[in-house]
């Protein structure tokens, strides 16, 4: 039967492991203005315990140059941490 996650079972990337610790890992987001869209990416990916952390300091999103406007330097910026959450995840074995 096929669930939510499908598409994402079926990547080699992600396969049923990956998947799996995508749903057992614990995550931290470091509060502030971008939290919002990397908390959406990660609860999409599958995680189920995302944890918002006023005293966490974000990574340095390094390519904020390329963005023109304050809004998508945020999505951006948000975007960018949760698909680094997720890579990691993806490659801890």
């Amino acid at each position: 039967m096929d669930d939510r996650y499908t598409r994402q079972r079926r990547l080699p990337e992600v396969g049923d492991a990956g998947q799996a610790r995508l749903e057992r890992a614990a995550l931290a987001v470091a509060a502030g203005p971008d939290a919002l869209t990397e908390l959406a990416y990660l609860e999409r990916a599958g995680a189920r315990e995302i944890l918002i952390s006023r005293w966490q300091a974000p990574e340095v999103f390094t390519h904020a140059a390329h963005f023109r406007h304050a809004p998508s330097r945020k999505l951006g910026a948000g975007s960018w941490r949760a698909l680094r959450q997720i890579n990691r995840i993806l490659e801890s074995s």
